[in-house]
């Protein structure tokens, strides 16, 4: 019955044991890394979508935040159209 069990369940424990290991030599952030990295292509779509939705939404350089902090209000997509929309609702309402 031993034999048996070990015979099932000896390729999975030492599948665990490989990712177990891999994570010690390697750390978290690089199978993380890994897992994700597929994904990255998807960000030119994620761009496109936004600067569809917002066309004022960029992200500026270190250098222009420094210069002007109110710059910071552009890189939270969608924030400036809810702004100009709500504002425009509220010059309505009043």
């Amino acid at each position: 019955m031993l034999i048996a069990l070990i015979l099932v369940a000896g390729p999975e424990l030492g599948l665990g044991l490989e990712v177990i290991a891999l994570i010690d030599l390697f750390g978290l952030e690089l199978l993380i890394l890994c897992f994700t990295a597929p994904l990255w292509s998807f960000w030119y779509v994620v761009q496109a979508w936004l600067s569809k939705v917002d066309p004022y939404y960029f992200i500026p350089s270190a250098k222009q935040v420094s210069a002007s902090p109110g710059l910071l209000a552009h890189v939270i997509p969608g924030y400036l159209p809810i702004l100009f929309w709500s504002v425009g609702i509220s010059v309505v309402v009043s």
